[in-house]
């Protein structure tokens, strides 16, 4: 036989209405409330009724704030395809009175992204998806919320409570520096193009891409560190005048965007067919490098699956009242030769 509310309530020592606004995230119950509602939930095996809920949410729609760190003319293909997945997922889920709402922020602007987080909260939002930029003043928005917050495809560091769904940052520099060391076994003078370092992810890549080459390399190899600009063209300058700067580079990570301004500059330079080139996702340009054999290899981080994934977990939470078990979700990343295309 199915538990109830009021079984459960019994065995918790509250009213049936305060069983009710923790199974279904409605109102503010204490943490430790919380807790035992739905330790003893979990324990029956209640299981709500979902054809009920999603009238009630109907009646009462739910919304999921999505915060992003650029603004909308930003080009970059991770973001593109975590927001594929984002609106997808949305699409499924509309129906049953849950709606997605996305506000763009201005290009790594910390202070605008923690005002964008008090709008939100201001205008009632039950949940928040952000990819964050790691600073001080973002990270403590995100921990003084009461609502849950995911961060999706860069994080913050987990002493501030939160969700996590992307890839391992560490472990993608890893990963880019053990197909170097397959690949390009004299590797001697390598170029790192990286994006923001204001994203833990991006720095997270970088630190373990360095210590890594300098593992499998020695410490007598030299590595080139250029952070791309927000603007193409600027990312092309600054690749561009690296690469002549530097015409002993036998190696190029594009640890993060810029590909396209940078196989431009490659190009224009002469290095084309010259370096070991590892990149990051799949937009047109590098499949086109992969399939001409100019690009090595390339790790795909199966950005959409972020998005997606994020916004379903969420819709779980409120449908079900359960969040996810790990505060880390980390999505396999896939690597990509000119054989598997």
């Amino acid at each position: 036989m199915a538990a109830t509310i009021k079984q459960i309530a019994e065995l918790a020592g509250v009213s049936n209405g305060t069983v009710d606004r923790v199974l279904h995230n409605r109102g503010k119950v204490k943490p430790e409330v919380e807790k035992r509602v739905r330790s003893i939930a979990q324990a029956l095996d209640y299981r709500p009724n979902l054809l009920a809920k999603s009238l009630v949410m109907q009646r009462n729609p739910i919304t999921i704030g999505v915060i992003l760190h650029v603004d909308s003319t930003f080009s970059n293909y991770t973001i593109q395809k975590v927001l594929e997945g984002i609106k997808a997922a949305s699409e499924e889920i509309e129906k049953f009175g849950t709606r997605v709402k996305v506000e763009y922020g201005q290009n790594f602007d910390s202070e605008y992204q923690a005002e964008l987080i008090d709008k939100m909260v201001s205008e009632g939002i039950q949940a928040l998806v952000i990819m964050p930029i790691n600073s001080r003043q973002v990270r403590e928005k995100i921990g003084s919320l009461d609502i849950p917050v995911f961060c999706v495809t860069n994080d913050i560091p987990k002493e501030y409570p939160h969700y996590f769904v992307g890839i391992d940052g560490n472990k993608i520099g890893e990963i880019a520096a053990g197909l170097f060391r397959m690949i390009h076994k004299d590797l001697k003078y390598v170029g790192i193009v990286t994006a923001s370092q204001s994203l833990m992810g991006n720095s997270q890549r970088l630190q373990a891409f360095q210590e890594r080459i300098r593992e499998y390399f020695g410490s007598d190899v030299t590595q080139v560190v250029l952070e791309a600009a927000n603007d193409d063209f600027v990312s092309y300058q600054k690749i561009y005048q690296m690469l002549l700067d530097n015409p002993r580079m036998d190696s190029l990570f594009f640890m993060s965007g810029a590909a396209e301004s940078g196989m431009r500059a490659i190009e224009e330079t002469g290095f084309l067919g010259k370096l070991c080139i590892i990149t990051i996702d799949t937009p047109s340009v590098i499949r086109k490098g992969l399939l001409d054999g100019t690009i090595s290899a390339t790790i795909d981080q199966r950005a959409y699956t972020h998005g997606y994934q994020t916004i379903r977990y969420l819709f779980d939470y409120f449908t079900n009242g359960v969040l996810p078990e790990q505060k880390q979700i980390y999505i396999d990343s896939d690597i990509l030769i000119r054989e598997s295309m």
